[in-house]
């Protein structure tokens, strides 16, 4: 009873951020381990609840505590209002930390190091971070699934992470081989580390380094059998019920290899081992818990109370504070509605478009994806007087938060096969204003497509990732929701300088068409200070 204020302190400060994830994040493919992680980090809390107090017994509490816990608060007041999900979820490991060490002091934190440690995997990453790393993980697995059943004899080939395997073709999800993926069969690994508690160091840490190169191994397993599964059963046997039990396969070799090196470790150990208090779990025996009565005394217990309802009265704060920064409005609510096909005109200046041309749309998520992330896109040939061609893609997202970031194509394109021969800044002129736009030069065999994009949050122009959500951060600040906009201009060419020039051209006369009432949310109303003005390639 002595922890119900901090129970109830937690409950309503992650009572939200729950519902949330278990409506949002965690019902996707590629974080599925959420709710999972956080299951097994309050059984692990609880598993280690008497060895925690019987470790604290006669200690009282500690001062560094506070700083532990006003750090939290910080993170999760920040990242609850400005919808930054890695503060928000993380912000529960600096504030259970923090009360333990306020409540009970360093030993008792000790002892529960490694359920805190745990919950770090049921923390999001931020889509640019997941993108970054998930793309050539991917590109590794397909490259490796498709040697291997081509060594076999079967009929299949690869652009990027889409597999042609017959008459099906395949795309290797991030659910599939990402990094969420890895971070779950980590967790798996180290659970089994704490589970099986090995006395050995040089075996824990040999096993969770090779958890990475399994995970690896796991994923191609995964990524083989469902194209064997959609090969010789059809497409909807792939995508149907066995789609789900390949996922099972993959935990399952994941766990097989596991247990396997482990064993081969331990015959290679041999006689040879070591009892390190310090491995991986701690010591499998638990201290007998000693009731000390500098805990039963009036003035401890009142301390104690005082702490308890501070720590309370804190989280309850938070969450106040949290709630009201939380942007409520939508900003696209507040302006006149998207409807791209009208905004866009389908002719301007010496451009019109060309229609019964089929549009090549370079995106390697699957189309439920897309809906998803985009309220609404539009993609168009144009083509001028001298019979010059130009692609134009233009995605609109109503809701700008972390899990609905526009997809840059520098993602995108390499999913397809493509190689990036440049990426780098520019300078744009669009009906008089200079904007930073983002231009790329991208060849699948001999197919050369030169880039030209760029992004708007709101009413103005983002670059980085860091860059876009202090943009989002400000609009949240005063209340608002704001929406993105990534526009593309590409065309098939092997002459990049011509074709970004004629690119530029291209964007700055539809830019100068658009209606002046609707051309902010295109283009930006003004430059950021420090944007690049001028770049070489």
């Amino acid at each position: 009873m002595h922890w119900a204020p901090i129970v109830i302190g937690f409950i309503v400060l992650f009572g939200p951020t729950l519902y949330d994830l278990f409506t949002g994040t965690w019902t996707k493919d590629e974080n599925f381990h959420g709710p999972v992680v956080l299951g097994i980090s309050i059984w692990l809390l609880y598993r280690g609840w008497g060895a925690m107090e019987a470790a604290s017994a006669g200690q009282s509490g500690s001062l560094w505590g506070w700083p532990v816990v006003l750090l939290g608060i910080v993170f999760y007041a920040v990242g609850r209002s400005q919808m930054i999900g890695i503060l928000e979820v993380g912000s529960a490991i600096w504030l259970l930390a923090g009360s333990i060490l306020i409540l009970r002091g360093w030993k008792a934190l000790k002892s529960q190091w490694f359920a805190l440690f745990f919950m770090l995997f049921m923390v999001p990453l931020p889509a640019q971070v997941v993108d970054l790393v998930t793309m050539p993980m991917k590109m590794a697995v397909s490259y490796v699934a498709e040697n291997i059943l081509y060594a076999v004899g079967y009929p299949i080939g690869r652009n990027g992470v889409v597999l042609q395997i017959g008459q099906y073709m395949l795309l290797v999800a991030d659910a599939c081989a990402g990094l969420h993926t890895l971070l779950t069969l980590e967790a798996l690994g180290l659970l089994y580390l704490n589970l099986v508690r090995r006395d050995s160091l040089f075996r824990n840490l040999t096993l969770a380094i090779l958890i990475v190169p399994i995970s690896f191994t796991a994923n191609v397993i995964r990524v083989i059998a469902l194209s064997l599964i959609t090969f010789h059963f059809g497409n909807e046997a792939g995508q149907g019920f066995l789609h789900g039990f390949a996922g099972m396969v993959l935990f399952l070799s994941a766990l097989l290899l596991i247990i396997s090196f482990d064993t081969f470790l331990q015959w290679i150990e041999g006689f040879r081992r070591r009892p390190i208090s310090t491995a991986l779990g701690g010591s499998s025996k638990e201290s007998p818990k000693v009731v000390n009565q500098v805990w039963q005394s009036p003035a401890a217990l009142k301390s104690l109370a005082i702490r308890h309802r501070a720590l309370l009265l804190l989280m309850v704060g938070c969450a106040a504070v949290a709630h009201t920064l939380k942007p409520t409005t939508n900003l696209a609510d507040e302006r006149a509605p998207i409807d791209l096909a009208t905004m866009i005109p389908s002719q301007f200046g010496t451009w019109r478009e060309q229609l019964n041309l089929a549009v090549q749309i370079i995106d390697p998520e699957l189309q439920v994806t897309v809906d998803e992330i985009y309220t609404e896109t539009l993609t168009r040939n144009y083509i001028d007087s001298r019979g010059y061609r130009i692609m134009l893609s233009i995605a609109y997202g109503k809701n700008q938060s972390d899990n609905l970031q526009l997809h840059k194509p520098e993602v995108c394109y390499p999913a397809q096969g493509f190689k990036l021969d440049n990426l780098y800044r520019t300078s744009l002129d669009l009906a008089g204003q200079n904007i930073t736009a983002t231009r790329m030069d991208a060849h699948l065999g001999t197919r050369f497509e030169p880039v030209t994009y760029w992004t708007v949050v709101g009413d103005h122009i983002t670059t980085g990732g860091i860059n876009k959500k202090i943009t989002e951060m400000r609009y949240g600040m005063r209340g608002r929701i704001p929406d993105g906009m990534l526009v593309r201009v590409s065309s098939i060419d092997r002459n990049t300088e011509l074709a970004h020039q004629i690119q530029a051209e291209f964007a700055a006369a539809m830019i100068a068409a658009i209606a002046p009432e609707h051309r902010s949310r295109f283009a930006g109303l003004d430059p950021e200070p420090n944007a690049l003005r001028t770049t070489t390639p």
